[in-house]
């Protein structure tokens, strides 16, 4: 049987915090729908770019998913999309590359997370503990 705590516990958002982004519990629910379309979309934006060694397309495509990232309220996500997004900025190219790799896993991770049909359930029996 699952540990709930154990789906959790590398999730770093919390149900309050992202009802005080997002301003109410509805639009919790389509900041992550559209997070759902979008990260997938946005992360194999990031992997072409890479696989194209475009530093304005990584540039671009960190800097959308930092956007999403701050709507999820992890400063550390945020941290390495901008990391990525600067270098790309500076052009830096194998920095930036680099850099996108701390991304995907992060990313993946949320997606997982946010597919569950349970994940507000999950969010708010977290808030709890």
């Amino acid at each position: 049987m699952e540990n709930k705590n154990d789906l959790t516990r590398d999730i770093f958002v919390e149900w309050e915090t992202l009802v005080n982004i997002c301003g109410e519990e509805e639009m919790v629910r389509s900041i992550i729908e559209v997070f759902l379309d979008e990260g997938v979309y946005t992360l194999g934006m990031i992997d072409k770019a890479v696989s194209e060694r475009n530093t304005a397309d990584i540039k671009l495509y960190s800097h959308r998913m930092k956007g999403t990232a701050r709507y999820l309220g992890d400063e550390d996500f945020v941290q390495k999309c901008y990391a990525a997004e600067l270098a790309a900025t500076s052009g830096k190219l194998d920095d930036a590359i680099e850099l996108t790799k701390a991304i995907r896993p992060v990313t993946e991770k949320y997606l997982t997370f946010f597919s569950r049909p349970d994940w507000e359930e999950l969010l708010k029996q977290k808030a709890e503990l």
